[in-house]
C-alpha cells in the first residue's frame, strides 16, 4: 500500500516537461546485509546502511532531515517481494521547517541510517512485514531549478529516488 502511494506521488511529482530526464541516483554501500540484535527497545533487529546520492542533473537537489533534531533524511524501505518491509521507515517526520543539505549538480552526498525491525507489530506481538529478503530504499528529495540569494528554492518539485536492491538476512 505504501509503495502504491509513493509510486503515485512520484509519477505526479515528476510530470513537469521542463524536468531534466535524469536527476539523481541512490546507491547502498553493499548488496547484502546481516541484521543483528537491536539495542533499541521495541525492535528485534538492526543494521546500518550507508547511502550515496549522486546529483546527475543541472539542478540543486535538496535533502531534508526528518526533524530538526535528527541526522537522517526522509526515507522508506520497500520490499521487492509481495510482503511489506518490516524495516523502519521515517513515518513521523516533520512536514516543514527541517534542516536540509543541498547537493550541487555533479556532486555526491553520503548518509548513514540505522534500519530497525519490526517497526510495526500485530496485536499478538508478531512482526508485520518481511525482515529477510530483497529490499530497496526510497529517498525523498526536492529539486530546485533556481535558488534565491537567501537560499530559498524557487519552483521546487519532489523526487523519490530509488536505491539499488539489497538483501537482508539474520
Amino acid at each position: 500500500m505504501r509503495y502504491a502511494v509513493l509510486t503515485w506521488i512520484a509519477v505526479a511529482a515528476c510530470s513537469n516537461p521542463e524536468d531534466p530526464p535524469t536527476r539523481s541516483t541512490l546507491e547502498t554501500d553493499a548488496t547484502t546485509y546481516v541484521a543483528s540484535a537491536a539495542s533499541t527497545p521495541g525492535f528485534d533487529y538492526a543494521f546500518s546502511i550507508a547511502l550515496t546520492l549522486r546529483n546527475t542533473s543541472e539542478w540543486v537537489i535538496r535533502v531534508s532531515r526528518c526533524t530538526a533534531t535528527t541526522t537522517y533524511p526522509v526515507y522508506a524501505v520497500e520490499s521487492r517481494g509481495t510482503e511489506l518491509a518490516a524495516w523502519s521507515p521515517t513515518v513521523t517526520c516533520a512536514a516543514f521547517g527541517t534542516p536540509y543539505v543541498d547537493i550541487l549538480p555533479g556532486a555526491t552526498h553520503s548518509e548513514t541510517i540505522e534500519l530497525r525491525a519490526p517497526w510495526q507489530r500485530q496485536f499478538n506481538g508478531q512482526p508485520v512485514g518481511a525482515i529477510e529478503g530483497s529490499f530497496y530504499i526510497v529517498l525523498e528529495t526536492q529539486l530546485c531549478p533556481r535558488l534565491t540569494a537567501s537560499g530559498q528554492c524557487q519552483q521546487p518539485s519532489r523526487e523519490y529516488v530509488i536505491s539499488n536492491n539489497f538483501t537482508v538476512s539474520r
